[in-house]
């Protein structure tokens, strides 16, 4: 059996509520499981949610684009 389980730590976007903190993000099987804060963390950033709704726009768009 895969574990499909990892973990990503850097500054975590939250756009919902206009922050930036370190942190921990857990991930299962696609999903995240865990947001840990963290006293620290590395300069990147990481945005739960941003690529899959960026792309979710993407695919309402070209959807459009293929019924016109």
């Amino acid at each position: 059996m895969i574990d499909n389980t990892f973990t990503l730590s850097g500054q975590i976007v939250d756009v919902v509520h206009s922050n930036i903190f370190p942190g921990s993000i857990t991930v299962n099987d696609g999903k995240i499981t865990d947001i840990t804060p963290l006293p620290s963390a590395e300069q990147r950033f990481i945005m739960p949610g941003f690529i899959d709704a960026i792309s979710r726009s993407e695919e309402r768009r070209v959807g459009k684009e293929c019924r016109s």
